[in-house]
């Protein structure tokens, strides 16, 4: 699914959060060839390792990009324990699930703010709004891996583990 999330509270201008999830064929001879998770209609070969690549561009900044594809089921289940960490105060540090790329993302001092690095790139951007919209990107992708390969509640644990992220994340804002 591709989500654009605009937010209605801040002052400064407009922010962006565009998150969209891919699933592809990667091949030396052949190049990559992606398509959107919500369009791909191929058989999933092999449901431990599905290729893929997620898009994150945050206030027009690219932070992940198809170059970085890896298997990407699970590099959204990298990113929802990342989430989860950083509710919990702490910083978290991993690398992509099938290569040395680094994710980190962790709490800044300013309240409410979370800073993501990918590679050498990093962002800083509102904890709920970034939060949030990751989440989504990811019950997206794995509720359309579920369609997908025909598999009901393959990813039901992660899927129960983003709502309980989003419902102590909501409990933050309050």
């Amino acid at each position: 699914m591709s989500f654009v999330i605009l937010p209605f509270s801040k002052v400064e201008g407009i922010k962006m959060i565009e998150v969209r999830s891919y699933l592809g064929s990667i091949s030396v001879q052949r190049g990559s060839v992606f398509t959107l998770v919500e369009d791909y209609t191929e058989f999933v070969k092999n449901p431990r390792h599905i290729d893929g690549a997620i898009e994150l561009t945050v206030d027009g900044n690219s932070l992940i990009g198809k170059e970085q594809w890896d298997l990407v089921d699970q590099l959204w289940v990298y990113i929802v324990n990342g989430i989860e960490t950083v509710v919990n105060g702490e910083s978290y540090t991993s690398s992509f699930p099938d290569s040395p790329e680094k994710l980190s993302l962790k709490p800044t001092r300013t309240a409410n703010l979370i800073e993501m690095t990918v590679g050498d790139k990093t962002i800083t951007h509102d904890l709920q709004e970034l939060g949030n919209a990751l989440l989504d990107g990811a019950e997206s992708c794995l509720k359309e891996l579920d369609r997908i390969m025909k598999i009901s509640d393959l990813y039901q644990e992660e899927l129960q583990k983003i709502n309980q992220v989003r419902t102590r994340l909501a409990e933050m804002s309050k």
